[in-house]
């Protein structure tokens, strides 16, 4: 290759044709090689005494980007007014480019030192690789630092492993790079797997060597890290600027299966938190590493046990969806952790969605005191929490009717939850009609008296009601902040007490609709479909129902 101009050609149709994904990575990685090499080699040449240039971080791994920055690490004993000049040389047509280049200039020893002081140095440091120059030197460079962070495990594990680590694998829109299950999740067990081993490590295999993983956990993380890839290639391909969030629109736009990169997050989510729960001695609930059936199965009572704890064994309920231990109580639940159905305010997956909804039933009272009054009227809550579970079961498939069809999988999965068939029905009504009341609240005049009574037709009793509203609640809170706001509330609240008055022993709700349904069509049928009759058949159809 000769010139900036032709590399940034080649550049360019690569960005443009290429299959996003670990080839193309490498294959901008290795371009970038030969561009940069080819100006250090030049530049550099003048120095006196050895020198090395070497690519740190996701170059160093060979797994470039679109937008990624270049991560340049020039190892030399130079005298700084010479190292300026010719560095110059190396940088100026980089940057004139347009290319962000980050570098640094150290003697082997002060980046040993700096290695040790600084955590982002080291871990950029252990995916290094040596591009041109004294390669002896520059290997030498790499086994050292990787050498010395081995003595130090201690030290930088406990460092790497209280990364914060933010947002879900489950997010509609998820943060492909720092998020829950991105790229720093995949980096974190690759830094790992370089301080346990003590030797540069460009990927989480490293972790098998060290104990850590298992074979076939690590090449699962593979997968998951080149369909991660394949989206990040993507979303910076359609973005101005380097951006990790994979919004709506960018995932519409991308020709990535968004539920298959779903899946890669969630893998590598998962698989980072077992790696660092064997670090500290401490298994998560069901890591296979285990002993005793509780590692390979969930049943009703474990479920109910998990849901009665509330949010906080979101987790571990989680873990158990991901690895496929609820798809004994609802066969595909593990599909639907990963399915996206995007809509107005939802903010996550299917699944992910569903276990929200049923572990903020417990705790609603706590969390909302408008709610307490329902909870205590419900005598039983199992029936709301299978259908706080399963109340999107039906949108396994696409399309509307997705409540009716999740209704018909309760009535035959309700006694796989232990449930009795009384528990079942009420459950599979409360799926049916888990979105009567927000649809009602929102788009009907919840003061015309017909809207009430058509609604209370639909619940059988008070009680039933009760469990409704909190199934609305919970889903709304589910949903995401947009879907349940202080106006909402007041809404679905006012119509709740409505109903409850016209479920009273003194209304006969049901009833009532059916009775004067009949008359109309009696009304309608004396009354004819002649010219001289059509005012009074459309009052007919227009009276309210009393």
């Amino acid at each position: 290759m000769t010139g900036v101009a032709e590399f940034l050609r080649e550049r360019d149709a690569l960005i443009a044709t290429a299959t996003p994904g670990p080839e193309a990575a490498r294959t901008l990685s290795d371009l970038s090689d030969r561009a940069v090499s080819a100006l250090a080699e030049t530049a550099l040449s003048t120095l006196s005494g050895p020198w090395a240039v070497l690519a740190l971080g996701g170059w160093g791994a060979r797994r470039l980007l679109p937008r990624s920055d270049l991560d340049l690490l020039v190892i030399a004993d130079a005298p700084p007014a010479q190292l300026r000049e010719a560095l110059r040389a190396v940088l100026y047509p980089l940057w004139d480019a347009g290319l962000t280049v980050g570098h640094q200039v150290r003697t082997r020893r002060d980046h040993a030192r700096m290695c040790r002081e600084d955590l982002e140095t080291l871990t950029a440091t252990l995916t290094g690789r040596t591009l041109c120059g004294d390669r002896s030197l520059g290997e030498r460079v790499l086994a050292d630092v990787a050498a010395d962070a081995r003595k130090r495990a201690k030290r930088h594990v406990a460092a790497i492993v209280s990364r914060e680590r933010s947002g879900s694998p489950y997010l509609l829109e998820p943060d492909l790079k720092d998020g829950a299950g991105g790229q720093r999740d995949l980096d974190e067990m690759t830094w790992l797997g370089g301080v346990l081993t003590g030797r540069p490590a460009a990927d989480p295999r490293a972790l098998v060597t060290a104990g850590l993983l298992e074979a076939a956990e690590a090449e699962r993380l593979m997968e998951a890290g080149a369909a991660i890839t394949a989206a990040r290639w993507e979303v910076h391909r359609l973005s101005p600027r380097a951006v990790s969030l994979m919004t709506l629109e960018l995932a519409s736009d991308s020709s990535c299966d968004a539920e298959l990169v779903q899946r890669a997050l969630a893998t590598a989510h998962h698989t980072a938190l077992r790696a660092r729960a064997r670090l500290a001695g401490a298994l998560t609930r069901f890591d296979p590493r285990g002993t005793g059936d509780a590692t390979r199965t969930l049943g009703g009572p474990e479920l109910f046990r998990l849901l009665d704890a509330g949010e906080g064994s979101l987790p571990t309920l989680e873990e158990a969806a991901w690895a496929g231990l609820l798809d004994d109580l609802a066969p595909a639940f593990g599909e639907l952790m990963t399915a996206r159905r995007p809509a107005l305010t939802h903010r996550f997956t299917v699944g992910a969605h569903c276990l929200r909804a049923a572990a903020a039933v417990s705790g609603l009272p706590a969390a909302l005191p408008e709610t307490a009054r329902a909870a205590s009227g419900l005598l039983d809550p199992r029936p709301l929490q299978v259908a706080a579970l399963l109340h999107d079961v039906g949108k396994t498939q696409r399309g509307p009717g997705h409540a009716d069809r999740g209704a018909s999988a309760v009535e035959t999965l309700g006694m796989r939850f232990g449930l009795t068939g009384v528990q079942t029905a009420t459950a599979a009504l409360l799926v049916r009609e888990h979105l009567l009341l927000a649809e009602t609240s929102s788009g009907e005049d919840i003061h015309d008296e017909d809207v009430i009574v058509r609604a209370a037709s639909r619940v059988p009793d008070a009680t039933t009601l009760d469990a409704l509203y909190l199934l609305t609640v919970a889903d709304s809170l589910a949903t995401g902040p947009g879907a349940w706001t202080d106006w909402h509330a007041a809404l679905v609240g006012e119509l709740a007490d409505r109903l409850k008055a016209a479920l009273s022993d003194e209304v006969a709700g049901a009833g009532l609709v059916e009775h004067a349904e009949a008359v109309r069509s009696e009304a309608l049928a004396v009354i004819g479909a002649t010219p001289e009759t059509q005012g009074l058949a459309a009052f007919v159809r227009r009276a309210s129902l009393r």
